[in-house]
């Protein structure tokens, strides 16, 4: 995913699903290792130890 640019968290798309069934659903979420951007640089930044 580094060389692409993508968060490996979320592939790039900047949120996450969460299942649902037909009585429920919930929106997607942003994704908390990119912080909804969808980019490795910010993934990286929020990963460093």
């Amino acid at each position: 995913m580094e060389s692409l640019g993508f968060c490996p968290d979320c592939g790039g798309r900047g949120f996450q699903h969460m299942p649902y069934t037909e009585a429920y659903y919930m929106a997607p979420l942003d994704c908390p290792g990119c912080n909804g951007t969808g980019s490795y640089e910010h993934w990286e930044e929020n990963n460093l130890m």
